[in-house]
């Protein structure tokens, strides 16, 4: 048995979820895992993904979904049986070039973090399903990223750059919000209910005024 977290694991296990315990650290012991497929660590305060992590040869899912995290080891891309990996919602400025070594990688997150520039390497992730990049400081992103053949969904809302479309990409969904014009429709709403209530009220005082928004 193998001590983790404050709970006692068989050698052989292959899940491991430990969500919204307040974990800062993850010890050392987690490369024994070497069973391991899902790894979810998510919506605690991590600042650090060990390179430990890197032996875990069997993983298919890991997520350090919602931490602190800011940096991305290298030794994370030799996980080279990974489909899933999420990292949204902490605060990665960089994504390492090495990205292109999880050539199984099926689904990608790294949306909600400070993130500035999309590495060109990630254009080498052929299998590919879903890439979600939204919600950083992004100012441009690869051409060829519209173009990978297995790309299913592509999410790039609330970025710095204008997005520009190929139309020989296989994409069956793209989200393109752009957060100035989430405001604008928003404005438009308020203003829309304010009104329909200013009227209402003006109904009830002429009975020969009917007004429609």
């Amino acid at each position: 048995m193998i001590s983790l977290f404050g709970k006692e694991y068989n050698e052989n296990t292959t899940v491991i979820i430990k969500n919204n315990k307040g974990i800062k650290s993850i010890p050392k012991e987690i490369s024994k895992f070497t069973s391991l497929e899902l790894c979810c660590i998510s919506t605690n305060i991590l600042c650090v993904i060990p390179k430990e992590i890197c032996q875990l040869t069997s993983l298919l899912e890991l997520s350090f979904y919602r931490n602190q995290i800011t940096f991305i080891p290298k030794e994370i891309c030799q996980l080279t049986s990974l489909k899933v990996l999420l990292l949204g919602n902490n605060k990665i400025i960089t994504i390492p070039k090495e990205i292109c070594q999880l050539t199984s990688l099926e689904e990608l997150y790294f949306d909600y973090n400070q993130i500035t520039n999309v590495p060109k390497e990630i254009c080498q992730l052929t299998a590919l399903k879903i890439l979600t990049l939204s919600c950083n400081q992004i100012e441009t992103i690869p051409k060829e990223v519209y173009q990978l053949h297995s790309l299913k969904k592509l999410y790039i809302y609330r970025n710095l750059f204008p997005i520009k479309l190929s139309l020989d990409n296989n994409l069956q969904e793209i989200v393109t919000y752009f957060t100035k014009l989430e405001q604008i429709v928003r404005s438009i709403q308020k203003i829309k209910i304010a009104l329909c209530i200013y009227y209402k009220w003006i109904e009830q005082y002429d009975n020969n005024l009917s007004i429609e928004i």
